[in-house]
């Protein structure tokens, strides 16, 4: 239930600051991209407290997913010169085949942590020391706009983040692979 309290809370915010930004004129983009991930975050509050069938529930759920995801997809795009300069925190995806977890990624001068939005996700962290590669991949299938990241003990991470060729090149760099 505080999960649903948070959700709701944030949710609302995000789309105040993000109409009343739209509405100003400020930042268009960036507005939209909060608006749409503040309504996908009411519309996951909202639907532990609808007296609706299970199966219901869990669909407005899983819909709320994507629009959360779409949400974070559209604020991470708002980094395309991204200063990777450690500590920094930055909205990513964390694609798992077939689906995509939303969530914020930190990078830190000796390791990257990635943090879920949803609670029954596992948070990730990858020292510099264990990756083994670094390259650019498609995110979804199509769009060449994710990250992949590969460790020396053979696991795969592919990230979605704004400003994907620095991203590359600065975490190239701290694991020593240039």
């Amino acid at each position: 239930m505080i999960l649903n309290d948070f959700h709701l809370g944030f949710g609302i915010i995000s789309s105040i600051v993000g109409l009343s930004r739209l509405i100003s004129g400020k930042k268009k983009a960036f507005a939209v991209a909060l608006l749409v991930t503040g309504v996908g975050l009411i519309s996951f509050g909202v639907a532990d407290r609808m007296p609706l069938e299970r199966d219901m529930r869990d669909t407005m759920r899983y819909c709320a997913d994507g629009v959360i995801i779409i949400g974070i997809l559209l604020l991470a795009r708002h980094r395309p010169g991204a200063d990777w300069t450690p500590p920094c925190k930055v909205p990513a995806s964390l694609f798992h085949e077939p689906s995509s977890v939303g969530g914020m990624l930190t990078v830190t001068d000796k390791l990257l942590s990635f943090e879920p939005i949803k609670s029954h996700s596992s948070p990730i962290s990858i020292q510099y020391s264990e990756i083994a590669e670094v390259s650019p991949t498609r995110g979804s299938g199509v769009i060449n706009n994710a990250v992949l990241i590969r460790t020396k003990a053979g696991t795969d991470y592919k990230f979605v983040v704004g400003g994907q060729q620095s991203f590359i090149q600065f975490i190239s760099k701290a694991a020593n692979l240039i």
